[in-house]
């Protein structure tokens, strides 16, 4: 729209704009209140094709939501006015609806309508609205000559009731006009986003040091720190940092050396110690051998204190050999040639972890939470198993006489006893931990119960949609094989077959 106006010497440049985010959603509001029969039209004149339009059309019109009433949703509603505030489709839809303006504008320039401003803007734009259902906001509108006199410019600011602008200018907080290529253009940009960052960035200290900050940030201390919920530990399992040159390693409170801090290994001589902050690279280098200027004490040493302790750690320190050349660095365990991956960090497949994180948070659809949204009616309750139970997160995976036996055929095939919890978040630590606190057995049996809980839903899910069912003795061979895939996946050298 803008080249075609500004083809001719002395035109006006009309530009929507408003330093609030007011106008924004305002142009989308109007957009949505547009005729979808209108909106349709512009697509079809560009020859999108037929599907395309009619998926678009489907997203408008087909929109539906609920209100959050004291933590429960009601009953879903359909909105009148198309797609929701800040939809992601909108602003693709918006251009697509103010093509018509373009296009109106060649129009009327081919037919030698449009010199300069002869003809009334403002009725061209009143036109617009009339054909499209988008509503041009004049207070909030601002006007820019190009090669017009002030006084001419002012004249016609007056008739259109917008306010006279100059370039360059903000549009949407990005500048328009001027020498783009000179950084002084951009410093405006930069400093919001400075100012901005650094409001982020002060927040997540805040809440790091407190404890506090977004539930997303707390989650991701609580991985760091490895405490709180199911599978805490598994970062603090799998990272290990490895000494290089020690300047970012503490001598006396990481463990850099046999995997435990020399602190708590030689806690006497760490208490004494005056130096308790030097990195390994420093204390290298004051000399940590025998009568080296590292060992500096509050007080003398005593005589066994020498000979059982100090000697010890010097031997300890005799055999470590630097990497001078390279820093201190993370290494992956997991995998130490490739080093960390996004696919790697998964020990299981992503859905299968999706699936066990909605059921310990009672997330998955089963019957029971679909009857409150009003997707199913509430004579529709009952287990799929047609054991006569409802279906709830609780039923269906631990107390259903069909389902719920397969955790004591799976007790028989590994070969140990214990009672089942009815909580999912106790059932899985029990489980987890029922072959004793060692690691591996740890992760093995957490392997078994995410193999348990994905062949549950997916044999709930077969029966309620696809019509098959299944025996315990098959659901346990699939549990069987899908921990046997899965262990192969995350070590190739494993000798084993379904039936060993």
């Amino acid at each position: 729209m803008f080249r075609s106006l500004q083809e001719f010497r002395g035109c006006l440049l009309v530009i929507s704009h408003s330093e609030d985010e007011d106008v924004q959603k305002l142009n989308y509001e109007r957009l949505s209140e547009a005729n979808h029969s209108k909106t349709n039209q512009t697509p079809r004149r560009i020859s999108f094709p037929t599907l395309w339009r009619k998926w678009i059309k489907e997203c408008v019109c087909t929109v539906t939501g609920s209100v959050l009433v004291n933590g429960s949703p009601t009953d879903a509603f359909s909105l009148e006015r198309g797609l929701r505030q800040g939809d992601p489709l909108s602003p693709f839809l918006f251009l697509l609806a103010a093509e018509g303006l373009n296009v109106l504008m060649k129009a009327l320039v081919a037919n030698n309508l449009f010199t300069g401003y002869s003809v009334a803007l403002r009725t061209v734009l009143v036109l617009f609205e009339l054909m499209s259902g988008l509503i041009v906001n004049f207070n909030k509108s601002m006007l820019v000559g190009v090669n017009i006199p002030e006084s001419c410019l002012n004249e016609v600011a007056l008739v259109l009731h917008c306010n006279m602008g100059k370039i360059p200018f903000l549009y949407l907080g990005l500048p328009i006009g001027g020498e783009s290529r000179r950084l002084s253009f951009w410093e405006p940009v930069l400093t919001r986003i400075e100012n901005r960052f650094s409001v982020w960035v002060g927040e997540g200290l805040v809440g790091r040091q407190r404890g506090e900050g977004s539930s997303w940030w707390r989650e991701i201390v609580k991985i760091r720190d490895g405490v709180g919920g199911v599978g805490s530990e598994w970062f603090r399992e799998s990272v290990v940092k490895r000494v290089g040159n020690g300047a970012e390693h503490f001598f006396w409170t990481d463990p850099w050396l046999g995997g435990r801090p020399l602190g708590e290994r030689f806690g006497r001589l760490f208490d004494l110690a005056e130096n308790k902050s030097c990195s390994v690279a420093e204390m290298f280098s004051l000399g940590w051998e025998e009568g080296g200027e590292a060992w500096a004490w509050r007080r003398q040493l005593w005589a066994w204190e020498e000979e059982e302790m100090l000697r010890e750690c010097q031997t300890l320190l005799l055999n470590f050999s630097f990497q001078v050349q390279t820093s201190d660095y993370w290494q992956w365990k997991p995998d130490l040639d490739s080093g960390y991956s996004v696919c790697g960090a998964y020990r299981y497949p992503l859905k299968v972890t999706i699936c066990a994180w909605r059921l310990l948070r009672d997330r998955l659809p089963t019957k029971a939470n679909l009857v409150p949204w009003g997707i199913i009616p509430s004579a529709a309750l009952f287990c799929v198993s047609e054991c006569g139970g409802i279906e709830s997160t609780q039923h269906l995976f631990f107390t259903c006489g069909t389902f719920g036996t397969l955790w004591s055929a799976v007790r028989l095939w590994i070969g140990f006893s214990s009672m089942d919890h009815q909580n999912p978040s106790g059932h899985f630590i029990h489980f987890v931990g029922a072959l004793g606190e060692r690691r591996t057995r740890r992760s093995f049996m957490q392997l078994i119960w995410l193999a348990c809980v994905w062949v549950i839903w997916n044999e709930r899910n077969n029966r309620l949609f696809s019509n098959t069912t299944q025996t315990v003795p098959q659901l346990l061979d699939k549990v069987k094989w899908h921990s046997l895939w899965w262990l192969k996946t995350s070590n190739v050298t494993l000798g084993a077959n379904l039936h060993s």
